[in-house]
């Protein structure tokens, strides 16, 4: 008897083995290969540009908003990064070319600036509080490609959007940074966003961060949802 149920259960082991080397792989290259590709990918592109334009969410929050920065990544791991705000940099045009920069692979390719930049680190640093402005300086890249990357910060989960830079005068480029906010975001303007069929009405946006309210209808605060620019 002992005999049969020991026949039995080597049949079933025998048929769970020739089914698992018929199923075929979800990917066609190994895990630390295609881990790899993604990392060398992710390098290939950030310096494929002579320099990007960033949009840097530092903090979510209801009272952010959003900051312009030029980025520059050298293939010997040197990074420049060169900013002009009221918060990090006093009103000035700032830049800092000497700290570096490199991708590594962590759950995806992940970009680190991992020695400190005047201008960068200024959003991450954590503050008298401990939390500071909420910024990241590690960021899961979930897309690079030449005209655009998308990265996600890996602490705070602050957002940056890059394109390559198209402008060669810095202080031409921020000038018109500044001018463009004023006439679309000033408190006395209200832009139609126009999403497909959708419509949104934006508004009070001189401070960095604007107002979006329900299109057609009396502006409220209550209605309001607020967003950084």
């Amino acid at each position: 008897m002992k005999a049969k149920y020991l026949v039995i259960i080597g049949l079933l082991a025998a048929t769970f083995v020739a089914c698992s080397r018929d199923e075929k792989d979800l990917f066609d290259k190994p895990a630390a290969v295609r881990a790899r590709e993604a990392v060398e990918n992710a390098f290939t592109v950030l310096t494929s540009q002579e320099a990007w334009e960033m949009a840097y969410f530092p903090n979510l929050e209801a009272d952010a908003k959003g900051y312009n920065m030029i980025v520059k990544f050298d293939k010997n791991s040197k990074v420049s990064v060169t900013a002009k705000n009221s918060l990090t940099t006093q009103n000035k045009i700032m830049t800092d070319a000497n700290s570096t920069w490199t991708v590594k692979s962590d759950y995806g390719p992940l970009l680190s600036f991992d020695t400190y930049n005047d201008v960068f680190h200024a959003f991450s640093d954590p503050g008298v509080d401990g939390a500071g402005l909420l910024g990241d300086y590690e960021f899961y890249i979930l897309k690079a490609t030449s005209d655009l990357v998308l990265l996600k910060g890996k602490k705070h989960g602050a957002y940056c959007v890059m394109r390559p830079m198209k402008h060669t005068n810095l202080e031409n480029y921020f000038a018109n940074c500044e001018r463009i906010q004023k006439e679309l975001f000033s408190n006395n303007n209200i832009v139609t966003l126009v999403q497909g069929n959708a419509k949104t009405y934006l508004h009070e946006g001189a401070n960095g961060q604007f107002a979006s309210s329900v299109y057609g209808e009396r502006l409220t605060r209550k209605d309001a949802t607020y967003h950084p620019l």
